[in-house]
C-alpha cells in the first residue's frame, strides 16, 4: 500500500530517533506493520511518541489507527501533524487519509449525504492514482447500501373511540361554594420555568451535538469552529437551567404567599 510505504519512508532508520527505548519500540512498530498488525503498531508507536514526540510520529500513528478502523482516533491526529507544517507531498497525502476516515464514519454513521458530498470532492484528487481510485470505488459500492431506499411505514393504527360522556350531578345549595382560585403568577412562573428547562436541555443536545461532529470535518478551521460553537451552547444551557431554577423557586413561593391569603378569604366567607 502506498500510504505504508511512504509511512516507512518517512520513519525507518530516521536519525532523530536518538535513545534506544525509542528504536526499540520504533522497530516493534515495523514488524507490525509488516505483519498488518496495525493494533500493536499503533500501541508501539504511542510508546515511541511518548518518548521522542517528533511530528513524523503523528502521521505514522494516524496511519495505523486509519488502517486498524479506528478513524475517531486518526482524524486528530492527522489535524495535528498538519498543523506541523509538513511538506507538500506528505500533507496532500494526510488531507486524503483524513477525508477517507471522514466518508468512512459517515457511512458508519448512515449519514448518506454527508458521504456523499465527501467523496464528489475525493474524485478530482483519486484520478489517474490505482490506489486512491480502489480506496474510493470501496467507499462508493458502502454509500450505495447506505442510500437503500427505507422501508415502508407501517399502518397507521386504528382511531381509539371517544370516551364516553359523564354528566356531572348539579351542585348541593347547602354545601358553601368552594372559594379556591387558581395562582395566575404561580402558574406564570412555573410555566416560565418549565420552557427555560426545556431550553437549556435542548441548547446542551445541540452543543453535545457540535462536540461530536468535530471529527466529520474536513479542515482543523472548521472543526475548531464547530467546538467553539458546542462550548458556547452548553454555556448558554447552563444560563437557561439556572434562569429555570429561578422562576421555579419563585413559583413556589408565589403559590405559598398566595395560599395563605386564599384560606384567609375562604375562613372569612364561611363566617
Amino acid at each position: 500500500m502506498r500510504a505504508v510505504a511512504l509511512l516507512l519512508t518517512l520513519a525507518v532508520g530516521d536519525p532523530r530517533l536518538q535513545t534506544p527505548e525509542a528504536q526499540a519500540a520504533f522497530g516493534e512498530a515495523e514488524q507490525a506493520f509488516a505483519a498488518k498488525d496495525f493494533d500493536k503498531a499503533a500501541e508501539a508507536l504511542a510508546r515511541v511518541y511518548a518518548i521522542e514526540p517528533l511530528p513524523h510520529l503523528l502521521y505514522a500513528r494516524a496511519q495505523a489507527e486509519r488502517l486498524a478502523g479506528r478513524c475517531e482516533a486518526a482524524n486528530p491526529l492527522y489535524i495535528e501533524y498538519l498543523d506541523t507544517r509538513p511538506s507538500p507531498e506528505s500533507a496532500a497525502l494526510v488531507r486524503w487519509n483524513l477525508s477517507v476516515c471522514l466518508a468512512s464514519m459517515s457511512l458508519d454513521a448512515g449519514s448518506c449525504e454527508q458521504a456523499r458530498t465527501q467523496l464528489s470532492a475525493m474524485r478530482p484528487e483519486a484520478d489517474g492514482d490505482p490506489t486512491r481510485s480502489e480506496q474510493l470505488a470501496d467507499l462508493e459500492a458502502r454509500l450505495e447500501a447506505c442510500s437503500a431506499p427505507a422501508p415502508e411505514p407501517l399502518p397507521e393504527p386504528e382511531p381509539e373511540p371517544p370516551p364516553p360522556i359523564v354528566v356531572e350531578p348539579p351542585p348541593d345549595p347547602a354545601q358553601p361554594p368552594d372559594r379556591r382560585r387558581v395562582d395566575p403568577w404561580g402558574v406564570g412562573l412555573g410555566a416560565g420555568s418549565l420552557l427555560a428547562g426545556g431550553a437549556a436541555v435542548g441548547l446542551f443536545l445541540a452543543g453535545n451535538a457540535q462536540i461530536d461532529a468535530v471529527s466529520f470535518e474536513g479542515t482543523h478551521a472548521r472543526a475548531r469552529e464547530r467546538n467553539t460553537r458546542g462550548r458556547t451552547m452548553q454555556g448558554a444551557a447552563i444560563g437557561a437551567a439556572a434562569t429555570a431554577g429561578a422562576l421555579a423557586i419563585g413559583a413556589v413561593v408565589h403559590w405559598l404567599v398566595w395560599r395563605q391569603g386564599d384560606r384567609r378569604a375562604t375562613a372569612t366567607a364561611r363566617r
